[in-house]
């Protein structure tokens, strides 16, 4: 859930303030542009302005047609570039490994920091086929052959529909375009979720995911301490009333009651936007910001998404313990054939996992990670919280060390997978050397991104200094 709370928070703040003083929000002017109304790189894009091979394709799962966009393995300079051309020797095949976005996220999210910042090119360098999935209704998941994006059909979804419908078709996509068997996979907490869902209604597909790497696993929600979830689940029959008598059946970055107050808000409160946005939705973590942070982030988050993937999370954490499918009501004896939502079985869950959560994540709290881990008793997941006291929910993305605590951790782990199984990846040393390396090579990429005068105009816009 990337930046569900943060937008339900906001909505709740902004709608009740309007409601006491009847005072109308002013649209204010924003800097920088691209925090709305101006389109930054595609996830492609960027990555290829890094000298990384990239493509991009379409799946059609059930009408819903997603963009993947894919990394072909490691960065090329123009010398490298050269050889290659000049071979004729067909580069050896890469494991396929598929990235999945949270809530109000996109496939942006794995590259948008650039290399030594984001988990993708660690991948990519590290020797994965890697590829990005868009969850329908996302900022690269709009288009459906057959309803609008703004229309009430194309948003009449749960993330049950991604996990039981999406990922599968996403996992078949992958596997056939790169005529592996299994892939590999990770998620940012709905991307788990939807995971967790394809594990429970779809166990043929077990076999087909060599590794489960589950950053920030949204399973249990029944502990959350981010205090705008706490009483969204206290208050879910009142809200769930109040949506359903407004029509609404998604929430939108693009219309001004999410982007401009946000965006204006942040351009003139920074310290509070950075508090509100970022710490009271994910957890307190001041040491991990950057900065660019804000800006990078707010140019590509928060994103669109339905009102019943916030619903469903709504219910999970008002269950307390459980993991369940969505509650119909009275619908539920006609869909169900029980009164009740049925839980999920994970019991018979054989895909290898590892579980990594943060210490001072408020949204996917360790209590809570921990007892959902037990769930899974045919394979259990090994349970790794993060060496930082107060790495948060968002940290798993934006994280100024999340080189450290998240790219090394994952590596070392597919390292020793793949050392068990004879396939020893190639062109990562894992050396922190060369991280840092690459690291400040990625800021100053990103400060002339940040400063130049043709941010609006896409890619061309990063240079070397």
């Amino acid at each position: 859930m990337t930046s569900s709370s943060s937008v339900v928070g906001v909505l709740v703040a902004l709608l009740c303030a309007a409601l006491e003083d009847g005072t109308a929000l002013e649209p204010l002017i924003v800097t920088p542009p691209y925090l709305f109304g101006e389109e930054p790189p595609t996830p492609s894009a960027l990555a290829a302005s890094y000298g990384y091979p990239t493509e991009e394709h379409e799946v059609d799962s059930d009408g819903y047609l997603l963009t993947l966009f894919r990394i072909k393995g490691p960065a090329q300079d123009e010398g490298q570039k050269g050889k290659r051309k000049a071979s004729t020797a067909e580069p050896p095949a890469l494991e396929p490994f598929i990235l999945h976005h949270g809530m109000a996220g996109n496939a942006a999210e794995w590259v948008m920091f650039g290399p030594g910042k984001s988990l993708a090119y660690a991948l990519a360098d590290a020797g994965f086929d890697v590829w990005l999935a868009s969850g329908r209704g996302s900022k690269y998941g709009k288009k459906h052959v057959q309803h609008a994006a703004d229309s009430d059909e194309f948003w009449d979804f749960s993330w049950h529909d991604q996990g039981a419908v999406d990922l599968p078709n996403i996992v078949d996509f992958v596997l056939n375009a790169t005529n592996f068997k299994q892939t590999w996979y990770a998620g940012h907490s709905m991307g788990n979720t939807i995971m967790f869902v394809m594990n429970a209604v779809r166990p043929e597909y077990d076999s087909r995911i060599r590794h489960h790497f589950a950053l920030a696993p949204t399973g249990f929600m029944g502990r959350v301490k981010n205090p705008s979830v706490v009483d969204f689940k206290n208050k879910l029959a009142q809200t769930v009333e109040l949506w359903d008598s407004l029509g609404l059946t998604h929430f939108s970055s693009e219309t001004p009651l999410l982007s401009t107050p946000r965006a204006a808000l942040c351009a003139i409160f920074k310290d509070t936007c950075k508090q509100n946005f970022f710490f009271d939705t994910f957890g307190s973590d001041e040491k991990q910001s950057f900065e660019g942070q804000a800006e990078i982030t707010g140019a590509y988050l928060p994103g669109d998404f339905s009102v019943r993937q916030v619903v469903h999370y709504g219910q999970i954490a008002a269950a307390n313990e459980s993991f369940r499918r969505f509650d119909f009501g009275t619908a539920n004896q006609e869909l169900y054939n029980s009164t009740t939502a049925p839980e999920y079985d994970m019991s018979r869950v054989t895909v290898p996992a590892t579980f990594m959560y943060g210490a001072g994540d408020v949204l996917t709290v360790p209590e809570d990670v921990v007892a959902f881990s037990k769930l899974f008793r045919a394979s259990p997941p090994a349970l790794h919280q993060v060496p930082f006291k107060l790495f948060n929910h968002g940290d798993f993305i934006t994280a100024r060390d999340q080189h450290k605590y998240v790219h090394q951790p994952v590596l070392a782990h597919a390292r020793h997978i793949r050392e068990k199984t004879g396939f020893i990846p190639r062109g990562y040393s894992g050396s922190p050397a060369a991280e840092e390396k690459e690291m400040k090579k990625t800021k100053r990429k990103l400060q002339a991104w940040l400063n130049s005068k043709t941010a609006r105009e896409g890619p061309n816009m990063v240079h070397e200094e």
